[in-house]
């Protein structure tokens, strides 16, 4: 058991190392695996790593129904005891996916936990997930100033908990994209290149802003270049990789790339 649950935290750990390489393959494989041992494993902060990882991460298109399971199951069980920077992050991914699938009071359960969580606790994660997911929520109701007011929020208990780092990452996510939508390109270039290596997310965004900003060349010189292979095979991308790219193609009316960004998109949620 002690071994199953060293291999299943090794192959969960080594995920974001494989995204960042662009091995979108070897990603997906080394969470299946993580997620297979995991239902063998006794640990429960083991358990919950493998969770968290496969929930933030497991993003190609074949595993969202697992990933719904995971997060329906997740949602479902008792928290208590638990690693904390573990457990704030699992709450955030939880509650993205079931916002994602319409199921918005689950989503807000859980989120509401991460702010109780880093009440108690005053772990450093659990601190900054709680107004990242406010931020969240105002960025699916539309409310873009609040996204940015939230953003703010983040950078300043970042400030307060010494997780500079971390904290600015997570703001400068929730801002760039908002900053693309209002049309300032520049603010959210700046804010896309001050994430840690972001890689090709960064790149999307970047594409979607140049679009928004009505940049038309250098829009569709990222946009072309992510379909023609930079990034590895299209159609082992992360799911939202492949959206991004396409929200860009789609404000440029590029009809030439829309069938392979979204091709396999129409079975999601059926």
């Amino acid at each position: 058991t002690a071994d199953t649950e060293r291999r299943l935290i090794a192959d969960a750990a080594l995920v974001p190392i494989a995204l960042s390489e662009t091995r979108w393959s070897d990603a997906q494989s080394l969470i299946r695996n993580s997620v297979a041992l995991s239902e063998t494993a006794l640990d429960p902060d083991a358990i919950l790593f493998s969770q968290f990882v496969a929930m933030l991460l497991g993003r190609s298109i074949d595993f969202q129904d697992e990933r719904l399971r995971l997060a329906r199951t997740f949602s479902a069980q008792a928290h208590s005891g638990m690693n904390p920077r573990t457990l704030s992050g699992a709450l955030m991914a939880t509650g993205s996916i079931l916002m994602a699938n319409g199921d918005r009071e689950s989503a807000e359960q859980m989120w509401a936990q991460i702010e109780d969580l880093g009440s108690r606790t005053e772990d450093p994660s659990a601190l900054l997930w709680g107004p990242f997911t406010a931020g969240l929520r105002a960025l699916y109701d539309g409310r873009l100033d609040a996204v940015l007011e939230c953003a703010g929020a983040v950078r300043a208990r970042a400030a307060d908990a010494g997780s500079e780092g971390f904290g600015h990452n997570l703001a400068n996510h929730l801002s760039s994209r908002c900053l693309a939508y209002l049309g300032r390109q520049p603010e959210a270039a700046a804010s896309l290149m001050a994430i840690t290596r972001a890689g090709a997310m960064a790149i999307a965004l970047q594409s979607v802003a140049h679009a928004y900003a009505n940049e038309w060349s250098e829009a569709q010189t990222l946009l072309h270049e992510f379909v023609n292979g930079r990034f590895g095979n299209v159609a082992e991308a992360p799911i939202d990789l492949r959206m991004d790219f396409l929200e860009a193609a789609v404000i440029l009316g590029d009809t030439d790339v829309m069938p392979r960004l979204s091709s396999g998109l129409q079975t999601l949620g059926n």
